[in-house]
């Protein structure tokens, strides 16, 4: 998934890291490695796929947890990686599941909304994707 660009100057290739991070104030305790939307006062809280209002807006991923009130970051594209997953690699997919968690089962109720890509059992590379409505 890395990226290069050709430098004139050096006349070399340069890794290129098109991350975008952005940073958020939590609405509600968020965990880490979660996936977010936003609430009415323009904070992140947990998404969930059974929430009708949450197709569509989802934010990206939190890379720490956050209490209410604090900042927290959150990567709405690009690699990320954590040495603590275990991701089963033959699975291409991640879904929104409930409470924000990721889940590489295909959600069957509510809304499916891929938001990333496994790469390995510990890399994902976030891309959040339309949502497709299963049940109104």
């Amino acid at each position: 998934m890395d990226q290069f660009k050709f430098n004139p100057l050096t006349r070399h290739l340069e890794r290129v890291d098109n991350t975008i991070e952005t940073p958020f104030t939590a609405g509600a305790q968020v965990g880490g490695h979660r996936i977010v939307t936003l609430d009415s006062q323009g904070n992140v809280i947990h998404a969930d796929h059974t929430t009708p209002g949450h197709a569509g807006k989802i934010c990206g991923l939190t890379l720490t947890s956050a209490g209410i009130g604090d900042r927290v970051v959150v990567c709405s594209y690009g690699l990320l990686e954590d040495s603590s997953w275990l991701w089963d690699s033959t699975k291409n997919l991640f879904f929104l599941s409930t409470n924000g968690l990721l889940t590489q089962a295909v959600p069957t109720t509510g809304f499916s909304c891929v938001v990333g890509y496994c790469v390995s059992a510990t890399k994902l590379f976030v891309d959040i994707q339309p949502p497709t409505i299963l049940s109104p």
